[in-house]
């Protein structure tokens, strides 16, 4: 069983934020590395933790309000034209993705409620100019309250 939680967790990066206390508030924001088909227009429910240079992967983002004495708060999010994930190889950003961003450094007020999840997917064209080895998929669609949950990701 430990096995498996260790695997889960490689799969899976969590961030979660108590960014009002007396209201206790957590909002969650995971992200999910996922394979696809031949074309690979759309992820598939597989996910993986390694490509190759050239491979497509998908990253999916889910944002979920999971306890609060409210039941909305509102918040700052970056839209699809924009940085959604950042690529980073020991300690500095490679990659940002979609890249180029077509509208840099927009944000948009969005309006979180209980238990109804916010869901993204990022492709990630795997860039052949990568270095090969271990890497860490930042997703960065939450600007406020922030939160930058992070998964590591092996590129061959």
């Amino acid at each position: 069983m430990r096995h498996f939680l260790a695997f889960a967790a490689l799969l899976v990066g969590v961030a979660c934020i108590n960014v009002a206390e007396p209201r206790q508030l957590v909002l969650q924001y995971r992200i999910t590395a996922l394979g696809c088909d031949t074309p690979c227009i759309r992820p598939n429910r597989t996910p993986v933790d390694t490509a190759a240079r050239g491979d497509t992967v998908w990253i999916e983002h889910v944002i979920e309000l999971v306890g609060t004495l409210d039941t909305t708060i509102e918040g700052t999010v970056r839209p699809d034209c924009t940085e959604n994930v950042a690529i980073e190889f020991e300690d500095s950003t490679v990659a940002t993705v979609p890249a180029p961003a077509t509208c840099p450094d927009s944000t948009a007020p969005h309006e979180f409620s209980t238990f109804v999840p916010v869901t993204r997917q990022t492709r990630w064209p795997v860039d052949t100019a990568l270095t090969p080895g271990f890497h860490v998929i930042v997703g960065r669609i939450l600007v406020a309250p922030l939160a930058e949950p992070k998964l590591g990701f092996t590129v061959r």
